[in-house]
C-alpha cells in the first residue's frame, strides 16, 4: 500500500464542486494522511486579484502569450473551472473535517495547501 500522503491524485475538475473533492480526499487517507492541493486562488475582485492578475498576464508575457491570448485563456479556463480566495478554501477543507488546514506554500495567485487527517 502507498504511504497515506500518496494514495491517490485526483484533478479538482474530476469531481463535483470544492468540498467533495476534499471529501473524497478525507475518505482516502489513512489517519495521519497529509491532503495536499496545488492551485491558483484568486479573490473575485479588490486590489488582491488586481495584482494577481498583473502578475498572471506579465507570467504569461513572458512567455509568448499576448494579453488578448492571454483573455480568452481565462475565459476559456472559467468554463471548466472556478476560483476561490484562500480563506474560503481553506474553510471548505475544515468543512470536509480536517482539523487544521494551513498553507505550505504561496506565490501570487499559485499555493499549495492541505491539511492532516486527524488520527
Amino acid at each position: 500500500m502507498a504511504p497515506p500522503e500518496i494514495r491517490e491524485a485526483v484533478r479538482g475538475d474530476q469531481v463535483d464542486g470544492p468540498l467533495p473533492f476534499h471529501q473524497q480526499g478525507r475518505e482516502a487517507l489513512e489517519p495521519g494522511g497529509l491532503l495536499v492541493v496545488a492551485d491558483a486562488l484568486v479573490y473575485p475582485d479588490g486590489p488582491e486579484r488586481e495584482r494577481m492578475m498583473e502578475d498572471l498576464f506579465a507570467h504569461m508575457a513572458r512567455n509568448g502569450i499576448s494579453a488578448s491570448e492571454a483573455a480568452v485563456h481565462l475565459g476559456q479556463w472559467a468554463e471548466e473551472d472556478f476560483y476561490v480566495p484562500l480563506p474560503d478554501e481553506l474553510r471548505l477543507i475544515a468543512d470536509a473535517g480536517f482539523p487544521r488546514p494551513d498553507v505550505f506554500w504561496r506565490d501570487g495567485l499559485i499555493a499549495v495547501y492541505g491539511a492532516f487527517k486527524s488520527e
